[in-house]
């Protein structure tokens, strides 16, 4: 779905109703705090210049933004001065519409000279913008309301230039809580240089896009340059100069133009939103500050496994025990799979990671297939053949099982999660160690795996502080770090852990279930 701000250009603006699986436009009908807005790319429907050009979405920046209230969108100004002098001029006006993804045709502000706050209110309520108050504060500040929590679409551009109605009172976008730049405004200009060479110049996101030539001129040779000034465009010269080279004449007449250099000047529409920039941090290892509790962490490696096998003698680390040609573990045999653990490869392992043979145990995580990850096989011998033997990760009950669940961060309770550096898996191979919260080794049978995803990677933690404490873990004795990363994505109804992005959707499908199950006003039919 796609915002359309003109016949050229377009931002993609999703919310996904990750309940319902339905998608929604800019927030059209989005009813939840806390709901994400994931906006990228914009449509490029220009010809600059390039006779093979096919129009299509270019790929661009991802930005994120948190819906921080249901209601209306009431947005204020920071000017409270209610005698600022506005110049005369137009503010343009779109706003979403109710149950609809497209928006409200323009709406025409007809700005006084010379207006004040009390008149700058007087002419939007004249302009009969659907959905919208606009009122004068106790504060002097101009207040826009989209009365069912939508969005508005300003811009006080008028061929290339700002009339700069909007910054004298007080929408500021960034600076105004609630207002944000929306897509580029976009101007076609029909320029002609000294030699009478006449053609359309169209900018858009700072870009310059060569269109038609109207007229050809005289006196041209191939390669001859032409300068336009950005004053032109509503810039500035030198800064927003377009400079074109003539690509091919006929006669001494120009053809054809390439772009040579230059920078248009920007010209970004307002957008006045219940929807703020969600503030986050990405980063493969885990957060170095420490978070309050509740905090949710998508721990994004898929190259991090820790394997534990249970055997008469409990859990243990992986090469603390040998395994037999079935991959059975067996305390007589002397442990010999890879040095570095799960051979994590898109491709089949023939040899371990340090360039030994396969060893009868060894583990291969398949990453050619990241949908369903983990995807496990171990190296065993099958009818005298040896060969790579797929782990059922539905099976919780088969000695060739595997369980997933949080087993331990560490190999001790005295590594802090979040100031101490995150413990290597080679380290964990080796260690017995368990969290109090491991599940019991007597409810599984021998040689059963156990996925640990507390340390493990490709899953969604979340932080808990004392989350070791004598209230829920009685009698035990407890360690020294008692803050924890507890798996939160959960698993499916088969037993398998949610991975990547499906776990990244079952932690917000869980937390939007919870608020819809405990607000009434969200499930209104009323709202949206």
């Amino acid at each position: 779905s796609a915002f359309q701000i003109n016949p050229h250009i377009s931002i993609v603006c999703i919310v996904f109703n990750l309940i319902t699986d339905s998608v929604y436009v800019f927030g059209v009908q989005s009813t939840c705090v806390s709901c994400i807005e994931f906006t990228y790319g914009f449509f490029n429907g220009f010809n600059d210049g390039d006779p093979n050009f096919s129009a299509s979405y270019s790929q661009g920046p991802v930005y994120f933004y948190e819906r921080i209230a249901t209601g209306p969108t009431v947005v204020t100004g920071i000017e409270t001065n209610a005698n600022v002098v506005c110049p005369a001029g137009n503010v343009y006006v779109q706003t979403s519409i109710p149950g609809s993804n497209t928006l409200s045709s323009i709406y025409t502000v007809q700005v006084s000279a010379n207006a004040n706050v009390d008149t700058f209110v007087s002419n939007w309520q004249a302009a009969g913008i659907p959905n919208t108050t606009a009122t004068k504060t106790t504060s002097n500040a101009v207040q826009i309301t989209h009365t069912s929590g939508g969005e508005i679409l300003l811009s006080d551009y008028e061929s290339g230039n700002s009339f700069g109605i909007l910054t004298e009172v007080g929408l500021v976008p960034v600076t105004t809580a609630g207002c944000k730049y929306g897509p580029s405004e976009v101007f076609t200009f029909s320029v002609t240089d000294s030699g009478n060479c006449e053609v359309e110049i169209t900018t858009a996101y700072g870009n310059y896009y060569i269109g038609d030539i109207l007229a050809g001129g005289a006196g041209y040779a191939v390669d001859d340059s032409i300068t336009f000034a950005g004053t032109i465009f509503g810039g500035a010269t030198p800064a927003n100069d377009l400079v074109l080279k003539v690509a091919d004449v006929s006669g001494n007449a120009v053809s054809s133009l390439r772009y040579e250099s230059g920078a248009a000047p920007y010209a970004y529409t307002t957008l006045l939103s219940n929807w703020y920039p969600f503030e986050y941090t990405v980063n493969e290892i885990a957060p170095v500050e420490s978070p309050v509790t509740g905090t949710n962490w998508f721990y994004s490696t898929v190259s991090q496994v820790d394997i534990m096998v249970n055997t008469t003698g409990g859990w243990l680390g992986y090469q603390n025990i040998g395994y037999d040609f079935n991959g059975f573990p067996t305390a007589s045999i002397t442990n010999s799979t890879d040095p570095n653990g799960p051979i994590i490869s898109a491709s089949e392992p023939t040899i371990q990671t340090d360039g030994a043979p396969l060893a009868y145990g060894d583990l291969w995580i398949d990453t050619s297939d990241l949908e369903n990850y983990p995807v496990i096989s171990r190296w065993q011998s099958v009818n005298g053949e040896d060969k790579w033997v797929l782990i059922n990760n539905a099976d919780q009950v088969d000695s060739n099982g595997i369980v997933f669940a949080d087993a331990r961060w560490a190999t001790s309770g005295t590594v802090n999660p979040i100031t101490d550096a995150i413990p290597s898996i080679t380290s964990l191979l080796i260690s017995d160690y368990l969290d109090l919260d491991a599940p019991s080794t007597e409810l599984y049978p021998t040689g059963m795996l156990l996925f640990n995803t507390r340390r493990s990677g490709y899953n969604v933690k979340q932080y808990v502080v004392n989350y070791f404490n004598s209230t829920d873990f009685p009698d035990q004795t407890l360690p020294a770090v008692k803050n924890a990363w507890v798996s939160d994505s959960g698993l499916q109804f088969n037993g398998a852990p949610y991975m990547g992005r499906k776990a990244q959707r079952a932690v917000v499908v869980q937390a939007l279930r919870a608020s819809i199950d405990t607000n009434l006003n969200i499930r209104d039919e009323d709202n949206f």
